[in-house]
């Protein structure tokens, strides 16, 4: 009982990560939409510095609080998570106008995102196995140094004459609600949604991996160590090489068949993975022969990442006033419903199921969503029906017969 009740503390410690920053989303676009993505950007990074370091002295805490507060430290960790990865991929969004351009730019900021997830697990493997003295400790310190880093980097960049954007907005956005009207808005567009599903089913294969695939090997290939930190370094890796390279082949064939690559990729891995372990098992070989099927799921959900960010992009330009700051938080706020529902489902699932099962009801859920990719081949523009608050000066221009301030409105808006 007491071990069910640590597992339950351990699984809520990393959900609420990802739980906090789903619904800091919600909030977040429209903030960055108003005032732009420098604030939070920066605002993000010294809390993170703030909760590593505390993450550091853990140990050094009464163990009647210790939990509580490290709760409490992971829990600003997501608000901060959200503040880097919806500001920064917003204020890309908004800086490089073009297709390739902003392919390259936001490829290249998902390679620090898969840099992290790369460098993470064999670095706090590698301090504890080798014997280095509070290693854990050492880890952290580091995160938190480069995090210092992060934080001299970005005063530099606001204080040079970097362009900075903010969404332009009608009278009603001064309600206080108008930020829920505004995802609202978004989330009622059809491609936004589709691309929301696929991009959520996409991460949850790898929240998935992360979670129970440690202990797959440890059951199956008894590995310990350093292996169950350096193991993930074939899926990440070509995850870091995709992002990057995946601009400009995105902008020459089109996103639309980057979703399908990717969704391809990330199938034939996930589904070809309970085989390949099976076949190792059986033939006594070396653990390091799943880098086949995981490097399949790096290559393809380093693809479909790219796709889906500038794919929204594409979406919020055209239809919805470039609101770029929603848009971003729809995406992240996909990734962290993934890694918030990967780690509470997949144990549970893999212990009632068998892993084999619930890997290939992951590939076949992603196979599902690969037909509706035929609708977002040509994306229309959206015909926008003019506000109250846009009618009113309508209403004067017209009854003071100034024709030119008329047709600026009947144009304005989606076109």
């Amino acid at each position: 009982e007491n071990e069910t009740a640590a597992y339950t503390r351990l699984g809520i410690l990393f959900s609420s990560n990802a739980g906090v920053q789903l619904v800091s989303n919600l909030f977040l676009g429209r903030i960055i939409d108003r005032v732009g993505s420098s604030q939070p950007l920066f605002g993000g990074v010294i809390a993170m510095t703030a909760t590593t370091i505390l993450f550091a002295f853990a140990s050094d805490l009464s163990q009647k609080h210790r939990y509580a507060i490290i709760l409490g430290a992971r829990t600003l960790q997501g608000v901060s998570s959200a503040c880097a990865a919806t500001g920064g991929m917003a204020w890309l969004a908004s800086l490089f106008p073009t297709d390739e351009e902003r392919g390259v730019a936001m490829g290249t900021a998902m390679t620090g995102l898969g840099m992290g997830v790369l460098l993470g697990p064999p670095m706090g493997a590698a301090f504890t196995h080798f014997g280095i003295e509070d290693g854990w400790k050492l880890s952290f310190l580091s995160l938190a140094s480069l995090c210092i880093v992060d934080a001299a980097l970005q005063v530099y960049l606001v204080w040079s004459p970097l362009p900075t954007f903010k969404t332009e907005t009608s009278d009603d956005d001064n309600i206080g609600c108008s930020h829920f009207r505004a995802i609202k808005r978004l989330m009622l567009d059809p491609y936004i949604v589709l691309t929301f599903i696929i991009s959520f089913f996409g991460n949850t294969v790898m929240a998935v991996l992360e979670t129970t695939f440690s202990q797959l090997i440890t059951s199956k290939f008894h590995a310990a160590g350093w292996t169950l930190g350096a193991i993930f370094i074939p899926c990440m890796l070509p995850y870091i090489m995709a992002t990057p390279l995946s601009g400009k082949f995105l902008a020459r064939v089109g996103r639309t068949y980057g979703l399908l690559v990717g969704s391809l990729f990330l199938i034939s891995g996930i589904v070809s993975l309970p085989f390949l372990v099976a076949w190792l098992v059986n033939e006594h070989m070396s653990v390091w022969y799943m880098s086949i099927s995981l490097s399949l799921c790096g290559v393809g959900l380093g693809v479909m990442d790219s796709s889906v960010m500038l794919f929204m992009a594409e979406i919020v330009q055209k239809r919805h006033s470039s609101m770029f700051g929603s848009s971003c938080a729809i995406v992240d706020a996909s990734v962290s419903l993934a890694f918030f529902l990967g780690p509470l489902c997949s144990s549970t699932l893999i212990d009632r199921f068998h892993y084999k099962w619930v890997y290939m009801g992951l590939g076949v859920l992603l196979a599902l969503c690969m037909p509706f990719l035929y609708y977002l081949h040509n994306l229309p523009r959206l015909e926008r029906v003019a506000t109250d608050s846009e009618r009113r000066p309508l209403m004067r221009a017209n009854s003071s017969g100034d024709l030119t301030h008329v047709q600026q409105h009947e144009h304005g808006g989606y076109s």
